[in-house]
């Protein structure tokens, strides 16, 4: 196994077997929740580019209820072919519908987010090291997606899910913080 790639995708399968085996992670989830609210680039955010959490990611069903409930914008991620990905504002969780890998997204495409200083944009991932490396899913979206909107970042993630070495190329960007159950990266 030599190239990169091939590493990711190795690291991929074992942390999907290791993300099936955590237990307790509504607790978690709590936790990864409580640290994040009071981060100073969520606080100041006026904008969040967020996803909907899909089984095994820590769940962003309550940040997106914490922001309508706080007077902040919520953006989902609208992926098209070639790795393009763009946000656009949702005002529920009615304004969505299964889209492209059967992942909820906006249905309404009207409400594009030019992202800027006001906003932040939070990171899935399979798993990120306490460099703030990210093992994304493979499809480059978010990396490009970032390369073309300097945005802060952050990554949420299981504390057991932290990897000591994310393999990286050129082109991946790692968060600006990543926050666990246990820990602020």
């Amino acid at each position: 196994m030599n190239s990169i790639s091939e590493k990711k995708s190795a690291l991929r399968r074992k942390i999907n077997l290791k993300s099936s085996q955590i237990e307790n992670k509504s607790e978690l989830d709590k936790a990864i929740f409580d640290k994040l609210i009071y981060t100073e680039a969520f606080k100041n955010a006026q904008t969040v580019l967020t996803y909907y959490s899909m089984p095994g990611e820590p769940d962003t069903m309550r940040i997106i209820d914490y922001c309508f409930e706080n007077k902040k914008k919520v953006a989902l991620p609208v992926c098209y072919g070639n790795g393009i990905m763009e946000f656009f504002t949702i005002n529920s969780l009615n304004d969505v519908a299964s889209g492209k890998y059967s992942i909820p997204e906006p249905v309404n495409k009207s409400k594009k987010v030019i992202p800027d200083s006001s906003c932040v944009c939070i990171l899935p991932a399979f798993s990120f090291d306490k460099s703030r490396n990210r093992l994304g899913k493979g499809g480059g979206y978010y990396d490009r997606y970032l390369r073309k909107h300097a945005v802060g970042t952050i990554g949420l993630c299981y504390e057991q899910l932290i990897e000591e070495n994310i393999p990286v190329e050129g082109f991946d960007i790692k968060a600006d913080i990543v926050i666990t159950d246990k820990n602020i990266y």
